[in-house]
């Protein structure tokens, strides 16, 4: 991510030496700059290094690998309690009973 904000950085040198008036690309730079840093801004943190079980960063990445399967070892433990209690998936199924 921080190529990006480095790329939109130099779009941004390029775009504020343009004068807005009479140059037809200043619009066209700033419509960019503008699409990419609301992206940024909106993106989750996708999880880099496979290790969360949600697919989004919980910093799991700087654990030890003992320490790791004792944290998935709890996760997977709480997620079937979860099962446990609510068997349904609320995609799953309409209502009760169907």
């Amino acid at each position: 991510m921080s190529k990006i904000r480095e790329l939109l950085e130099d779009i941004k040198k390029v775009r504020n030496k343009l004068v807005a008036q009479s140059n037809p690309h200043f619009q066209d730079l700033t419509n960019i700059i503008y699409k990419w840093e609301t992206r940024l801004a909106t993106q989750t943190s996708n999880c880099g290094c496979g290790r969360s079980p949600t697919g989004l960063c919980i910093g799991w990445h700087s654990l030890t690998e003992e320490k790791y399967q004792e944290k998935k070892k709890k996760y997977e433990e709480l997620e079937e309690e979860k099962k446990k209690k609510n068997p349904f998936h609320a995609r799953a199924i309409d209502g009760f009973g169907e």
